[in-house]
């Protein structure tokens, strides 16, 4: 198999309020009584996290949208069909990011630049790209990112060959994406990179990290075998019923399609695919 490209969109949230709700304004959207995403031009002013006050406060001129207001499903699948026209082996990511296995011989940086056209501006304002040979090593270099494509698309391609080189530097808190609350176990015994984390024998990390020992052992040499799951297009989810004997009275039929209904509703909200449309 080829490498793996991580891609994740930036800002988005906020553009596709500005769309939905029809804002020439930049936007603030909140959830939690938090600041989930900005415009652009109101960082650093605001930033993910922050309070509503005192992000009211700060930039009183922004538009203020709630994150549960915000059909974001119509953008995802956008953005989703936009990715999978590169590799059939795509596994979304949340809203507006995933990774996409590459084939042999292909440019990483030619599809990086085509995907981040599709991308942007229409579905975000910037987009993170890393490749890498494995999810893990990808997410990483979309993270670390800082060579500008074009102005609005971040790249970092990290070979196989300097992994090791590209990890050893990095905190242990990038872990958290991999094995929560690992970071501060091994911050309190002085190991704040993952260099320093790579050198410490599997024997010792058991003792202090447990069961989690192993995969974090592996992830800071940049080893990583978890397969891609490819998640689109999204299976259909079908509900049937058998009747027995079958149905004489029309009125029976709502509630039987109604729960029928509500059982497919179930499902599509376990996967994450289901989200009701704001009304109005």
């Amino acid at each position: 198999m080829g490498e793996i490209l991580y891609f994740s969109l930036e800002h988005h949230y906020a553009l596709w309020a500005q769309k939905a709700k029809n804002l020439s304004r930049p936007v603030a959207v909140l959830h939690q009584g938090q600041v989930w995403d900005a415009s652009p031009e109101l960082f650093p002013d605001l930033y993910p996290g922050m309070g509503e006050r005192e992000a009211r406060q700060a930039r009183p001129d922004a538009a203020w949208v709630s994150l549960a207001s915000l059909y974001c499903r119509p953008y995802r699948e956008k953005a989703m069909e936009a990715a999978y026209r590169f590799s059939p082996q795509l596994e979304p990511e949340g809203d507006g990011a995933g990774y996409l296995a590459l084939g042999k011989g292909e440019d990483p940086l030619e599809v990086a630049l085509s995907l981040g056209r599709l991308l942007v501006p229409s579905l975000a304002p910037r987009v993170r790209m890393g490749v890498g040979p494995n999810r893990w090593v990808a997410y990483l270099a979309a993270r670390e990112a800082k060579e500008s494509l074009e102005g609005v698309i971040l790249y970092r391609r990290v070979p196989a060959e300097e992994k090791a080189s590209f990890l050893a530097p990095l905190p242990v808190n990038v872990l958290e994406k991999v094995a929560e609350g690992v970071a501060s176990r091994l911050e309190k015994v002085g190991l704040a990179t993952l260099g320093e984390v790579a050198e410490v024998p599997l024997g010792e990390l058991r003792q202090l990290l447990g069961k989690e020992a192993l995969a974090v052992h592996g992830y800071s040499r940049g080893e990583d075998g978890r397969a891609l799951r490819p998640g689109w297009p999204l299976p259909m989810v079908i509900r049937s019923i058998r009747l027995e004997p079958p149905l004489e009275q029309l009125e029976k039929v709502p509630p039987l399609l109604e729960r029928l209904a509500r059982e497919a509703a179930r499902e599509l909200e376990e996967r994450g695919q289901c989200q009701p449309a704001p009304a109005g």
